[in-house]
């Protein structure tokens, strides 16, 4: 199966310039609880840096922050686009866009309030808030009662979002604090693609945030633009509209490794 699409994602590559994108989590890395944790699979490592020079742009389009992404492995020769679109690093230069800087003081408020009332109403437990400066995620996939937290923070977190200026968005056991205005991985590939006058583009992700990524490509396909492909990687709590909006599927990371194995051989044929 992995062979076969290989050789399908090397066809599409072979338009020029091209692109090849990562989301980290749940695609180059397992998801972990806790998200400092997270570490990228070794074969995804490996075969990562022998893609180096056989595509044009090599890039992660991560909802972490881009220095986190940085420390888990070497980005040198990689575009990477951290907290979900919101700032790039790029050979030493580091952008943010300005709808992230004017959100800080916000999402430094909000993140306060949300604690404050679920450590009242002792739903804290396994709950963990990650200040990311242009953006900010709450993960709650260690609270032992996910359900009761996820009943009571999701409403909880949009309504106090909405009140700092801000607009929530979610995905696995996570919600996450964004600025109002709409700065997606869609905007983000959509960005790459006019900034490295991209010819064809590939996109691997496993989750609603990726989503906005694979339409944004598909749009682009649709008009003429470039040649696209939006990998879907599929786990066993992934989002219907994962698969849904992928032009193909591969399953988890072990997947991931697979396929980028054969797309070596294929490119190097």
């Amino acid at each position: 199966m992995s062979d076969s699409l290989a050789a399908t994602i090397a066809g599409v590559l072979k338009a020029r310039p091209s692109a090849l994108l990562f989301d980290f989590d749940g695609c180059l890395s397992e998801l972990t609880n806790e998200p400092g944790s997270a570490v990228i699979h070794p074969r995804n490592e490996a075969a990562l840096q022998r893609l180096t020079g056989m595509v044009d742009v090599l890039g992660i389009v991560t909802g972490r922050a881009a220095h986190d992404v940085m420390t888990k492995f070497d980005t040198s020769g990689l575009v990477i686009v951290g907290n979900h679109g919101l700032e790039t690093h790029h050979r030493g230069v580091h952008v943010e866009h300005d709808a992230g800087v004017d959100a800080i003081a916000a999402i430094d408020a909000a993140m306060a309030e949300i604690s404050e009332r679920l450590t009242r109403d002792k739903l804290d437990a396994g709950v963990i808030f990650e200040n990311k400066r242009l953006s900010a995620s709450i993960h709650y996939r260690q609270a032992p009662n996910q359900k009761q937290v996820g009943s009571v923070l999701v409403p909880l977190a949009r309504l106090i979002a909405t009140g700092h200026g801000l607009r929530l968005t979610e995905g696995k056991l996570i919600v996450e604090l964004r600025p109002m205005e709409e700065v997606t991985k869609g905007t983000a590939v959509t960005r790459l693609v006019e900034e490295f006058d991209l010819r064809c583009a590939v996109f691997m992700g496993d989750d609603l945030t990726d989503v906005d990524g694979f339409l944004g490509l598909t749009a682009l396909r649709a008009a003429g633009v470039i040649e696209s492909l939006a990998v879907g990687v599929i786990g066993p709590d992934s989002h219907a509209r994962v698969a849904e909006t992928a032009d193909v599927v591969v399953t988890g990371v072990g997947g991931v490794a697979d396929l980028l194995e054969d797309l070596v051989q294929e490119l190097e044929r």
